[in-house]
C-alpha cells in the first residue's frame, strides 16, 4: 500500500511541476507579445512587416504604410 501511495504522490508532483512550467511560459510568452505590440514597444516588427509586405508585391522596402521613411532594414 505504501509504494502505490509513494507513486501516486511522485505523479502528482511530477503533474505539479509540469502544469506549473506551462503556466510560466505561458505567462512569460504572452508578456513578450504584449511587450512587442505596446504603445511603448520597439518599431521592429512594424518595419519589417512592412518592409516584407512591400518587397513582395514589388515595391519600396524603404517606405513604411503610412508614408513616413523607414530606418534600412537589417537583413543578416
Amino acid at each position: 500500500m505504501t509504494k502505490k501511495r509513494f507513486t501516486n504522490i511522485a505523479s502528482r508532483k511530477r503533474l505539479a511541476y509540469g502544469a506549473l512550467t506551462i503556466i510560466v511560459l505561458s505567462i512569460l510568452g504572452a508578456h513578450a507579445v504584449l511587450r512587442q505590440f505596446s504603445i511603448g514597444g520597439t518599431k521592429d516588427f512594424h518595419d519589417f512587416y512592412h518592409a516584407a509586405r512591400a518587397m513582395w508585391n514589388g515595391s519600396d522596402i524603404y517606405a513604411v504604410a503610412n508614408g513616413s521613411p523607414s530606418r534600412p532594414p537589417c537583413f543578416g
